[in-house]
């Protein structure tokens, strides 16, 4: 894909790579739901890959052995504001519908609501809690697992803010 192709598509629509709600024009919100993706607040770069695919251009998704992709975790982290319920009065967390109720997202709103908890836990320098403990049981070990990576990641990489992160530390074996 060219450059000046997500150039052209990102000057078109009037949205950048950060573009993620309320700061949608009319007529971008029209083509997204025109294109059946009409949502209250997207993931970094998901506006621009939408109207990408919606302008006819192809994307390429590929793994990356080094990347852990939580889908739907900004929808728990992201300010309420992004809302477009939240327009021109103060922004309030959890408004709005739930996701997790809408068909074939219930795995994905469990997990990326017990990846949450746990970031925000290891961010606020506390133990991460038993994430596989607040999911259905198929989806215990996958969640245990992105509780460890993560674990990994604040330990190896701890906030510039927080304490060290000691009690990240593995205990030692006997």
């Amino acid at each position: 894909m060219s450059c000046s192709i997500p150039w052209h598509t990102t000057v078109r629509w009037g949205v950048g790579f950060s573009s993620a709600g309320n700061d949608l024009s009319e007529r971008t919100r029209a083509r997204l739901e025109e294109l059946g993706r009409s949502f209250w607040i997207y993931d970094t770069g998901k506006v621009v890959n939408i109207l990408l695919q919606g302008d006819g251009h192809r994307l390429v998704h590929q793994e990356h052995p080094h990347l852990l992709h939580i889908g739907g975790l900004s929808h728990f982290l992201a300010p309420p504001s992004t809302a477009p319920a939240a327009i021109d009065r103060p922004p309030t967390w959890g408004e709005g519908a739930n996701w997790g109720e809408q068909p074939g997202m219930a795995d994905r709103y469990a997990i990326a609501g017990a990846t949450a908890a746990v970031l925000a836990d290891l961010l606020a320098g506390r133990p991460p809690p038993d994430a596989s403990a607040t999911v259905p049981g198929h989806l215990a070990e996958r969640v245990r697992a992105v509780a460890d990576a993560l674990t990994a990641v604040v330990r190896d990489h701890p906030p510039m803010a927080t304490a060290p992160a000691s009690h990240l530390d593995p205990e030692p074996e006997p």
